[in-house]
């Protein structure tokens, strides 16, 4: 009987807990319209989305004039518009939010990791990656990302060249995620090696 209603008190706790939740998005979502449905019709067009991820981007980012990408926008109104009549009602609104945050903070954390990785590479404290610095920082990069070893000839040479800006043939701070996303795909779009012949073979 002490397991049974033991159960029973977590079910309620459970009930409970998602009624609340229900109730806060509710409410979260009363607040978004009465503040972004600009005409006031329930549903909110691409413009009245625009003002609201903008927002949450502000409030996120800590950035008063921090927008809404146009991209991540389209891709956010083509995912959630279910009936493709260019609106979100409010049932497509709420997941449409939480997708957005769930990529801004996934953003923020990877923007972080980057400034870290800057900064632990700058060795000279100069805010500009000398081309043995950024040597070092790619081949840190090579093992997270499982790609093949950088070599200063070919790989550090391509990236300055790439995403070198200013031309000042070093690497800054807002040049690196391009860099290092640049030298990624160049990774990956190389054609592997050839595997050596066997001595077995050399013999036939």
């Amino acid at each position: 009987m002490a397991a049974a209603a033991v159960a029973a008190r977590k079910k309620r706790d459970k009930a409970a807990k998602l009624a609340a939740k229900r109730r806060e998005d509710e409410a979260q979502l009363d607040q978004w319209f009465r503040t972004y449905d600009s005409d006031k019709s329930g549903m909110m067009d691409r413009g009245d989305v625009r003002s609201l991820l903008s927002s949450v981007k502000r409030e996120l980012t800590k950035d008063p004039s921090a927008e809404v990408a146009d991209e991540l926008l389209d891709r956010i109104m083509t995912k959630y518009d279910k009936s493709g009549d260019g609106q979100l009602e409010r049932t497509e609104l709420l997941p449409a939010v939480k997708k957005y945050k769930s990529i801004l903070q996934q953003t923020i954390q990877e923007k972080k990791r980057l400034k870290e990785l800057f900064e632990r590479h700058d060795a000279d404290k100069t805010k500009r990656l000398t081309q043995a610095e950024l040597f070092t920082l790619l081949q840190e990069v090579s093992a997270s990302h499982a790609v093949p070893k950088p070599s200063v000839e070919t790989d550090v040479a391509f990236v300055i060249e790439e995403c070198d800006a200013d031309q000042s043939g070093a690497i800054e701070i807002e040049e690196l995620e391009p860099a290092v996303a640049t030298w990624l795909k160049y990774c990956k779009d190389m054609p592997p090696e050839p595997a050596p012949a066997s001595s077995a073979c050399s013999l036939l």
